[in-house]
């Protein structure tokens, strides 16, 4: 899944920020659910397809046979109405079964716009939330933990002075900064205890991914050149002007 690009979000009160991030969660949400109502349309019409596709080779061997069977039955001078019949039926699904798959493609090269909309609005949602998310992270949850750090860091700073005397100002900060990173990777290696004030729905949002499953039919849409190629492919359509 692609790093969602963060949004400014201006400066609010605590209350501000924890309201405007429960929007844009709630935004990601319904854009979300639209995407894959659409995402699942796509895949019934493909599923469809390949159902009705799975029963036109039997048809096709049916139908071989009893053309067979009718032209030894003709040599004989015998005329089998049944067999006619059935050989007329299946010549018709035939027909209608590649009627049916083009109009099936057709809906779903329709439904590549729609979708590849969805898309978008999903993708500017979470956009939205990782911005908002970051915001209230820093002005609401992390200066409860940052100032109460920094008071509890002077006996570092003593230690770090005292290795200045051997490693020099900026070897001793190095070491400090190291010891720091190898302490936090440990604790984060050992489950630390959830966030208080924490939303856990929008990092939910921020986990959750964005790619349909039909996202092969983005490709249709990903320049405006394409989009516009495809509107008018879809415009030249009989009867698609009809139905808009």
């Amino acid at each position: 899944m692609t790093q969602p690009t963060l949004h400014v979000v201006p400066a609010a009160t605590a209350a501000t920020r924890a309201s405007r991030l429960d929007e844009h969660v709630a935004l990601f949400q319904g854009e979300h659910r639209k995407l894959m109502a659409l995402d699942e349309e796509i895949l019934t019409l493909r599923q469809q397809r390949q159902t009705l596709l799975e029963q036109i080779p039997p048809a096709k061997v049916r139908r071989e046979a009893l053309r067979q069977g009718r032209i030894n039955e003709l040599m004989g001078g015998v005329v089998s109405r049944d067999a006619a019949q059935e050989y007329r039926e299946l010549g018709e699904l035939l027909e209608d079964a590649k009627e049916a798959q083009t109009l099936s493609e057709r809906q779903e090269r329709r439904l590549a716009l729609p979708l590849h909309q969805a898309h978008l609005a999903v993708t500017s949602a979470m956009s939205m939330v990782a911005g908002c998310y970051e915001s209230y992270l820093d002005h609401r949850v992390a200066p409860a933990i940052l100032k109460p750090l920094e008071q509890r860091l002077g006996e570092l700073a003593a230690l770090t002075h005292a290795k200045a005397c051997i490693l020099g100002p900026e070897g001793a900060q190095r070491w400090a900064q190291n010891e720091l990173a190898r302490a936090l990777k440990a604790a984060m290696a050992n489950n630390p205890p959830s966030l208080e004030n924490d939303s856990a729905a929008a990092r939910e949002v921020l986990t959750t991914s964005t790619r349909p499953r039909a996202h092969d039919l983005l490709a249709l849409c990903d320049t405006l050149g394409k989009r516009q190629c495809l509107q008018r492919e879809l415009a030249d359509i009989p009867g698609e002007k009809e139905t808009k």
